[in-house]
């Protein structure tokens, strides 16, 4: 299934990340775009594996189901595409943008910490809006740094677009409940 491997939140970020920087009449680079697919699916996709490391004898979805059965092939993929990544990344990236995404990638690992030890919700910030804010963020940061100056629209746009996000995880949310 695409979205067990994540691969639809892959092509619905480059998507927007497209349409964001089309109406703000911003040249975005492949490797930008490349980056953000492989971010967002190493992102994803290390939920799905932490998941399959925790999953005993309850499977819940298709989702948790190939997650439990091919964590370890799954893992040394992730591996593998991380290298590359930052392989890619280092080639094709300015300092500045390297350290920009450097920030949100501190910012998805301590995430990911926080899913996998707090399983009782008990952390302030809820796990929709902290996944929000970082596709949102993700979505935005090429077209941010390609902005001679971001002017207020562009915030307002990232806020909105945040919102439909944070919808989406909590009607995601609900719908695996």
């Amino acid at each position: 299934s695409l979205n067990a491997l994540a691969v639809d939140t892959v092509l619905i970020a480059i998507f927007w990340q497209s349409l964001i920087s089309e109406a703000f009449d911003i040249e975005l680079e492949y490797s930008q775009q490349i980056l953000l697919g492989t971010g967002v699916w190493l992102g994803y996709l290390a939920d799905r594996i932490l998941d399959g490391f925790q999953i005993t004898d309850r499977i819940y979805s298709a989702r948790h189901y190939i997650a439990f059965r091919f964590r370890h092939f799954l893992s040394l993929t992730w591996v593998f595409v991380l290298m590359l990544a930052i392989f890619f990344a280092y080639h094709a990236l300015s300092v500045m943008d390297l350290y920009k995404c450097s920030v949100l990638v501190i910012f998805c690992v301590l995430n990911s910490l926080v899913n996998t030890f707090d399983k009782f919700g008990n952390f302030p910030i809820p796990k929709e809006l902290r996944t929000s804010v970082l596709f949102a963020s993700g979505v935005f940061l090429f077209v941010l740094s390609g902005c001679p100056k971001p002017v207020t629209w562009s915030w307002i746009t990232l806020l909105a677009f945040t919102c439909l996000c944070f919808t989406n995880c909590c009607y995601t949310a609900a719908w695996d409940r």
